[in-house]
């Protein structure tokens, strides 16, 4: 136990020494890591080019904020571990203990710097075959080593070390598993594997790239040409392509694979020709997924993920593409805003196109066999009359929330108040009015015209007295806004922008945190406040003596004060830590020529 807690410790470690590899500069050679990186990988992650320093410093600034309180949020488990008789959380608390002390009285950067890390250093996440493999350069393996024997001393015991031809490598296989994670510093780089209990001579060689591969992604050029492809920034982009990966699992038997079986006791699956022809097919049709950033600065970062798709299936999802009324700019000020978009009208065209295919030549493997099912009963769900009667009237749905106050709500059970726009985008909006007239009765002798002028809604039984309801409608858009105050905006909401057609959208400003600590501690505190009580019973039954009341009383008292710790350090972050993370945040799911797209934009304070 104490080897694995040792071993997480590394792991961890490992992970925070890619992120912060990746905020500073490289090396003179920039594209280092890619040549221990096979060229038909089926997966990575890595980096060409270095951020610039002001950005670099910035999110270093970022890291320093945080250190601290998550520290701090460790206590109420330190206390827990410092409390308990067992032996193996002595362990584990030596551990985290001396891990803390090795950011205390320090900045971040004389942390990293002790550690023997670097802030200008090379990293790459990527596959040998299957086989995952972590490499960061390190700024000081000397100090690194010297952090390992620290910890180890923490621990009690040294990890398992092992050597293959004069290279020396932590090991740490648990109990009855035929694997073993593996951690070695060869030259300057940190490098984290898994190989076989027993591994061989040439696959640990490969794993830890003792051996090279006789073609790099460096000699490729892979990444460089998926960055221009993409408009990727040089940092932290990479894929995971489905027909190398396909071929991993199911042809090849080289060494390094051969040993990983082995030690598995699986074999290959032996595929017929017809399920590989039919498998390669789907890997065909959906190439790769890939992910970079397409801007990285002191301002903001957006990143993009592209599952891709063959060019017919791109063409087919496109046309269920709708415009998202008010998206953009003019919801860049809302809290929270949630927009759905979705041409209804093309829903069932596009489904049976889908399914027509496969009924035509259905998957013949046996594996394959639930996908003929998949889409008959689609297409068979698909085409309800009630769909074809509700496509004509709306095909989008806007949502923004401009205020709103959860405290009140918290403290007072009363509902949440705020201010709300809603924009429906329709090919003939009026029918939704003329529908509305039919179930609320005050809106009979109600007439809006399609001129986008925001009028304000009769009265309505049961509307709160607080509320002036606006509306306004254009010849393909309804718009409404919960207070008069927001009836300037409604003529942009109305907008209809053939570049914003996310099928989902989410945003929000980091504001909204604020008003979710209030409802958080509310509802937290009473959770503290019943557990008390039930304790208290419990205590009270079981109590024989005034000793043995006062231990119980002093036990509960100490659990409400690591809740109260606990509680006070959530709202720390909520108040304080996360509005420093971002300003306003934004996902889209869009359909594109390329495939399916997801887009992150955040906007830094």
């Amino acid at each position: 136990m104490k080897k694995l807690g040792l071993f997480a410790v590394l792991l961890l470690l490992a992970a925070a020494i890619w992120w912060l590899s990746s905020q500073g500069k490289f090396s003179s050679q920039n594209d280092r890591m890619l040549h221990f990186v096979p060229a038909d990988t089926p997966y990575v992650i890595g980096m060409l080019e270095p951020l610039p320093e002001d950005v670099s410093r910035s999110y270093l600034q970022l890291g320093e904020d945080l250190v601290g309180l998550y520290g701090q949020l460790m206590e109420p488990l330190i206390t827990e571990l410092r409390q308990s008789d067992k032996p193996e959380d002595a362990k584990s608390l030596a551990i985290i203990e001396a891990l803390s002390r090795e950011f205390e009285n320090k900045t971040l950067a004389q942390s990293i710097e002790d550690l023997g890390l670097s802030l200008r250093s090379h990293s790459a996440v990527y596959g040998v075959g299957l086989v995952p493999v972590a490499r960061i350069e390190l700024a000081s393996p000397d100090k690194f080593r010297a952090f390992v024997a620290r910890m180890e001393a923490a621990a009690g015991t040294p990890m398992p070390v092992a050597d293959i031809d004069g290279t020396a490598y932590w090991r740490l296989q648990p109990p009855e598993t035929p694997l073993m994670l593996v951690a070695a510093i060869i030259d300057t780089d940190l490098v984290l594997t898994l190989a076989p209990g027993d591994a061989n001579r040439t696959a640990l060689r490969a794993v830890l790239g003792l051996d090279r591969p006789a073609d790099s992604l460096a000699a490729s050029g892979g990444l460089q040409a998926l960055n221009n492809q993409y408009g990727f920034v040089p940092f932290a982009s990479g894929f995971i392509d489905s027909q190398r990966l396909l071929r991993a699992l199911t042809e090849g038997n080289d060494p390094v694979e051969q040993a990983f079986l082995t030690a598995l006791q699986i074999d290959k699956p032996e595929l017929n020709p017809t399920c590989k022809a039919e498998f390669e097919s789907i890997a065909e049709a959906w190439p790769r997924l890939v992910v970079g950033y397409t801007r990285y600065d002191t301002r903001a970062n957006d990143m993009l993920w592209v599952l891709e798709t063959r060019q017919d299936i791109a063409d087919s999802l496109m046309k269920l593409r709708a415009p998202l009324p008010g998206a953009g700019a003019s919801s860049e000020k809302a809290l929270i805003n949630i927009g759905l978009a979705l041409k209804l009208s093309a829903l069932p065209g596009v489904v049976d196109g889908f399914a027509n295919k496969v009924a035509q030549s259905p998957y013949q493997c046996e594996q394959l066999a639930a996908l003929n099912m998949a889409f008959a009963e689609g297409r068979k769900q698909i085409n309800n009359p009630g769909l074809y009667g509700v496509a004509p009237m709306a095909n989008a749905i806007h949502i923004l929330v401009d205020s709103l106050d959860l405290g009140a709500m918290a403290l007072s059970a009363e509902q949440p108040k705020g201010e709300i726009r809603v924009a429906i985008g329709s090919d003939n909006p009026s029918s939704l009015v003329g529908m509305s007239k039919s179930f609320v009765p005050q809106l009979a002798e109600f007439n809006l015209a399609a001129d986008g002028q925001a009028v304000a809604l009769p009265a309505l039984p049961g509307m709160p007295p607080e509320l002036s309801p606006q509306i306004a409608m254009s010849n393909k858009a309804l718009a409404l806004s919960s207070h008069a105050a927001g009836a300037d905006t409604l003529s942009q909401l109305l907008s209809l922008d053939e570049a914003q057609q996310p099928i989902l959208l989410f945003g929000m400003r980091s504001a909204v945190y604020a008003q979710f600590a209030d409802a958080v501690e509310k509802s937290f505190r009473d959770s503290l406040d019943k557990a008390d009580g039930l304790q208290l019973e419990q205590d009270e039954a079981l109590a024989e003596d005034a000793e043995a009341a006062a231990e119980a009383a002093q036990r509960r008292a100490d659990k409400r004060k690591q809740g109260e710790a606990m509680l006070e350090m959530q709202m720390r972050l909520m108040r304080e830590v996360y509005p420093k993370l971002f300003s306003r945040m934004e996902s889209r799911i869009e359909f594109t020529a390329r495939g399916i797209e997801l887009r992150q934009q955040t906007t830094l304070p």
